[in-house]
């Protein structure tokens, strides 16, 4: 099979346009062991050293929040958003956070809430370590939810990014570059507490957080090394098709495997993936104007 040389580094982001951090934590203030009610988080559950600051070894990100699972109960660790003091117009959340996959079988990841004591799950991405896959839920989305990134590399970070349009429901994902979405559910909600939530599912295990930061902003914006605008891929995963939304006209689509290899074309904004095998795959976008895009999207 013919091969692109070219090494395409770009992945879909999501930029902060007009927006305001309303929390932000990375830890490296807290002394190491025991983690308590210390700066404005309260825990619910566990044993006190179930939730420790901890340095993991050969890590480049200092301090970490560490759940160490070694009970059977459920474990949180809550901190209240103060959602209603953003500026007005700026009414997207979004959580940028790294997860340490750990070892062992638990169910850990985190939680956002609306509405104060009607506790309406806005958002909750979860990473289960018995079958190294992420899950997406939300308060109207069935019990096991939507399984995005699979194949989860034990003792590796993460880094992960969610967005929830309070106008208009939707949810988006970001996991190592990959996207996901959108996400259908109720409008209107106000998110005003975040949670990172630890509970025994099928086994105990250890995983930890880090560089978490909740923002509130007015848009989200596309970027590529050329600057090109806006460009959504769906759905993610895909069976049979890969669908292109872009405001600019296609002049060829790319699809390759992780070694290079073309795996499917396309001069339309439609990809016919159906005979491809489940992974994750590179789609290059090229436009009539010249310019390019690159984004992963996994076949499911």
């Amino acid at each position: 099979m013919k091969k692109i040389s070219t090494l395409f580094t770009l992945i879909l982001a999501g930029s902060t346009i007009f927006g305001q951090v309303l929390m932000s934590e990375n830890f490296e203030n807290y002394p190491l062991g025991s983690f308590g009610k210390q700066g404005g988080w309260q825990r619910k559950g566990g044993n006190p050293d179930q939730i420790k600051i901890v340095t993991l070894p050969n890590t480049v990100y200092g301090k970490s929040l560490q759940f160490d699972r070694s009970t059977q109960d459920e474990i949180g660790l809550h901190k209240i958003l103060p959602w209603s003091q953003r500026n007005p117009g700026n009414n997207i959340l979004r959580v940028d956070f790294k997860i340490y996959s750990g070892t062992g079988f638990g169910e850990t990841g985190i939680q956002v809430f609306a509405d104060g004591s009607a506790h309406y799950k806005v958002a909750e991405l979860v990473y289960f370590a018995s079958s190294g896959s992420f899950i997406f839920r939300t308060q109207n989305m069935e019990s096991h939810g939507t399984i995005t990134l699979c194949n989860i590399d034990e003792n590796t970070w993460y880094s992960c990014t969610l967005f929830y349009n309070s106008n208009s429901g939707e949810s988006h994902l970001m996991i190592e570059g990959v996207t996901f979405g959108p996400f259908s559910d109720a409008a209107g909600k106000s998110p005003d507490r975040f949670q990172f939530i630890s509970s025994p599912f099928d086994g105990l295990h250890t995983l930890s957080f880090d560089n978490l930061s909740v923002s509130a902003i007015k848009q989200i914006s596309a970027s590529s090394e050329n600057g090109i605008s806006q460009t959504t891929v769906f759905p993610i995963p895909a069976s049979d098709f890969f669908m292109v939304k872009t405001d600019k006209k296609i002049s060829q689509a790319l699809l390759l495997d992780q070694g290079g290899n073309i795996a499917a074309i396309s001069k339309s904004g439609q990809i016919n993936v159906s005979g491809l095998i489940p992974g994750i795959y590179i789609l290059n976008i090229k436009y009539t104007d010249g310019k390019h895009e690159t984004i992963k999207v996994i076949k499911k």
